[in-house]
C-alpha cells in the first residue's frame, strides 16, 4: 500500500503547523455498513490515540493507521489539496475516496 502527499498537500500541512507526527484517523458514519461509510482526517499529534497499530512510510514522514482502516484505502493513494475549496481530498486509482477530508492539530485541541 502507498500513501503520497502532492507538494501542495506538504505546504499547506506546515503552514498549519501540521508537518510533524501525522497520522490518518478514520471515523464511521453511524447507520452506515458499507464500504463509503468511512471518512478519513489528517490529524497531527495524536500521540496519545493508542489505537494506531501500524504505520506507512510515504513521502512526508510515516503516518500512523489503523491496520483495520486500510481496508478503505486502495494500493496507490494520494493526499491532495484543493486550493479552490480549500480542503484535502484522498483520491486513488479508483477516484476520490474523500473529496472533502477533515485535518486536526491536536496540540490545539485542549
Amino acid at each position: 500500500m502507498k500513501l503520497t502527499f502532492t507538494e501542495n498537500a506538504m505546504q499547506r500541512l506546515g503552514k498549519l503547523g501540521m508537518a510533524e507526527e501525522i497520522s490518518l484517523y478514520m471515523s464511521t458514519i453511524y447507520g452506515c455498513g458499507g464500504p463509503d461509510s468511512s471518512m478519513f482526517t489528517i490529524r497531527a499529534y495524536d500521540t496519545e490515540n493508542p489505537y494506531y497499530d501500524t504505520v506507512l512510510d510515504t513521502n512526508f514522514g510515516t503516518v500512523r493507521v489503523t491496520r483495520d482502516s486500510l481496508q478503505q484505502l486502495d494500493e496507490d493513494n494520494i493526499i491532495d489539496f484543493n486550493d479552490s475549496s480549500f480542503s484535502f481530498v484522498l483520491k486513488s486509482n479508483r477516484g476520490l475516496l474523500n473529496p472533502n477530508m477533515n485535518y486536526e492539530n491536536m496540540k490545539l485541541k485542549d
